[in-house]
């Protein structure tokens, strides 16, 4: 088993996250906005360091 943490685009704002993983696919309910991908995609150490989903 590896550990895991999930984390809004909001919860995450203003923290550096060593890996981060990003799943850009449409939510079941509401709606995705290029904003929330850029917070998302922000956060990360460096480019390197990002998966997309």
């Amino acid at each position: 088993m590896t550990s895991a943490y999930t984390l809004t685009d909001y919860r995450a704002q203003g923290q550096t996250i060593k890996y981060v993983m990003i799943d850009l696919a449409p939510p079941p309910a509401g709606g995705l906005i290029p904003f929330n991908a850029y917070v998302a995609l922000s956060q990360s150490s460096g480019r390197n360091m990002i998966w997309l989903l």
